[in-house]
């Protein structure tokens, strides 16, 4: 009996000095790639807490418990740019609200309201699809992402905006913290180091920052496979503060191209750029999802800046509206 009360007392020994261990190498992956990797880390100073945290990391009795000192760090950069810590990052799709539709026959106009672009509740031919079964004249649609919190990706602005023709072009620059991680993660962009460019932001040499890329984009649509009055018919989209990463970026495609009149108030620019990075920390199954790149417009305007400006309180969607029966 004896024996076996000792090997049970050096089992849970042996299991709490691993558990500190793992902790240990979880913190520390989290914490060189926060440095390293994240563009926004030196936007504040957290370097005095290090040492702390490790500390209160080394003696969390479970992953939870962990978890939420790494998420107490990463929510102090939330206002900057997209991280995040999760056991489990994916979303259920069942939570996810498919695309609502409406016809106002008075101003021939078709309503999306839009909260995800996903995949699960929203498949390539359901902007066709919608529009083709609209029973009446279409003289304006409107994409209202005041309230998406995700969105297509390049590929995917393809497949959204094909079905009315053209061929559109836009483009922006993206910097990074580190210039050999950069090269890294996007093996096949055009990752240059900050010191072959002429000038430099302030902001950019405020945070080292190593790296940038300049992506340019171009899609040719031909002549799209929508009738052509529908074609035709002028095209809005909605934003706010509420547009978040990869829907910002379609509304600053939309911006810039002249895709579409964008309506509403300034996105934060959050998650405009390239991939964003997943990593499995030390294999612990905690998950630190996080956006490597900032972008020249976050810089100089903080976000995607709408053509028109919805002012005294209106929402997005009545500013529009207002413009619609004006025309």
């Amino acid at each position: 009996m004896k024996k076996l009360v000792g090997l049970v007392i050096v089992l849970l020994v042996f299991s709490c000095l691993f558990a500190q261990g793992s902790n240990e190498q979880v913190f520390n992956e989290f914490w060189n790639t926060l440095e390293t990797e994240y563009p926004y880390f030196n936007e504040i100073n957290l370097s005095e807490y290090k040492e702390e945290n490790l500390e209160k990391a080394r003696k969390a009795n479970s992953k939870e418990e962990l978890m939420l000192i790494l998420r107490g760090i990463a929510n102090q950069y939330l206002a900057y740019d997209y991280i995040a810590i999760a056991e489990n990052p994916s979303a259920d799709s069942s939570s996810i609200k498919a695309p609502r539709v409406d016809y106002i026959g008075q101003n021939k106009t078709v309503i999306f309201t839009i909260s995800s672009l996903s995949p699960s509740v929203f498949t390539e031919s359901f902007i066709e699809d919608s529009l083709d079964s609209v029973e009446g004249e279409i003289e304006n649609i409107i994409f209202d992402f005041s309230n998406c919190k995700s969105g297509p990706t390049d590929d995917e602005i393809y497949s959204f905006i094909a079905p009315f023709g053209g061929t559109w072009e836009f483009s922006y620059r993206t910097y990074f913290r580190s210039l050999d991680k950069a090269k890294r993660y996007y093996n096949g962009y055009e990752i240059e180091s900050i010191n072959t460019l002429a000038s430099v932001p302030e902001k950019v040499k405020k945070l080292k920052l190593e790296a940038y890329c300049d992506t340019k984009q171009k899609f040719d649509c031909n002549g799209g496979s929508l009738k052509k009055e529908i074609r035709d018919a002028k095209r809005w989209i909605l934003i706010s503060e509420n547009t978040l990463y990869e829907a910002d970026l379609i509304s600053y495609f939309a911006s810039q191209s002249g895709w579409a009149t964008v309506v509403g108030t300034k996105t934060n620019g959050s998650g405009i750029g390239l991939t964003k990075i997943r990593k499995n920390l030390a294999n612990s199954g905690i998950i630190m999802s996080y956006n490597t790149a900032l972008t020249e417009r976050k810089i100089f305007s903080g976000g995607t800046v709408p053509n028109v400006i919805a002012k005294d309180g209106k929402t997005a969607l009545s500013t529009c509206l207002e413009l619609i029966e004006k025309n």
